[in-house]
């Protein structure tokens, strides 16, 4: 259990483009994404900058499907997920690792255009 809390990871950000959903040979569905996240600081001139970071994300399932409905290029999501580390072979047949985000859950959260001031009742 502890190990898993060590990879647990939550994101907030836009999908970068519409969600990838394939499916395997043994009929289990797969659905890739890449998450944006934006970090805000203030620079040396006082000036505030954007860094964007991009993360890829893969659901496995019933989880593949929905989020495959549900998110759409420029979706706002909070997801979480595993911090996961894999090794593959380069194109060269060198080997390379890539970090990649395995999904466990997602919320849909509405885009600040689509939030609207409710009135307060007093």
């Amino acid at each position: 259990m502890t190990n898993t809390i060590k990879k647990s990871v939550q994101l907030t950000g836009y999908l970068g483009k519409d969600v990838i959903l394939t499916k395997c040979d043994n009929g289990n569905k797969k659905a890739t994404l890449i998450l944006a996240t934006n970090v805000y600081q203030m620079d040396a001139n006082n000036m505030k900058t954007k860094e964007t970071v991009w993360y890829k994300v893969i659901a496995w399932g019933r989880l593949a499907e929905d989020i495959a409905v549900f998110a759409k290029k420029g979706s706002k999501l909070k997801i979480t997920g595993l911090s996961q580390l894999r090794n593959f072979n380069g194109s060269a047949g060198s080997s390379k690792k890539m970090s990649e985000v395995i999904l466990v859950d997602f919320i849909k959260l509405p885009k600040a255009a689509e939030v609207k001031q409710e009135a307060f009742p007093f």
